[in-house]
């Protein structure tokens, strides 16, 4: 799929969720919820997770790479697959940082629209991922697919990520020697 139909793709799902939710929004704007401080301190965390991980994200990324001249060039403009900072924690940072900050506002207003429509940009940023990825894939082939088994898509691994056995930092398995036990 090239990057036209990508466009194409993600230009109707954004037109079909505004259509939706434009013929609903009387009965899903009279609906608000009240505010108060515990919503002020979420949506706060919110607002401060997502503006640093944005903050971290594009520390790594030229301005004509976040607005697409890369794909929009094609192979013309050879570019590395990035995997280094928070790109070595999470795959996709900048649509973490975008639901944070979705969330934030929906908690900040408290209104039902804002919730109502949330599960719908979750899964438009999902669909973007999965085209991104697909068209990653193909640039970059094995170097992508070993990138995409080694680290997780939305959220970090609480652990340290798993290393090649040999690589600098790991150590060889010790023999627990004859009579221990074995897990």
């Amino acid at each position: 799929m090239g990057t036209a139909a990508t466009y194409a793709i993600l230009l109707t799902a954004v037109a079909g969720a505004g259509v939706v939710l434009f013929a609903f929004r009387r009965p899903l704007l009279a609906v608000e919820f009240g505010t108060g401080p515990v919503l002020w301190v979420l949506a706060a965390a919110a607002y401060a997770a997502s503006v640093a991980i944005e903050t971290r994200a594009r520390k790594h990324l030229r301005i004509s790479t976040l607005v697409g001249v890369p794909e929009l060039r094609g192979d013309d403009a050879p570019q590395g697959l990035l995997t280094e900072g928070i790109y070595a924690r999470v795959r996709h940072p900048r649509y973490v940082g975008a639901a944070l900050g979705y969330l934030a506002s929906a908690l900040l207003a408290n209104y039902l629209f804002l919730y109502a429509a949330f599960p719908a940009f979750l899964l438009l940023l999902h669909t973007v991922v999965l085209l991104e990825e697909r068209e990653l894939g193909e640039r970059f082939g094995d170097a992508y697919r070993a990138y995409a088994a080694r680290v997780p898509r939305y959220l970090p691994r609480l652990s340290a990520s798993p290393r090649e056995p040999g690589s600098p930092g790991t150590t060889p398995p010790r023999s627990r020697g004859p009579g221990s036990p074995t897990r």
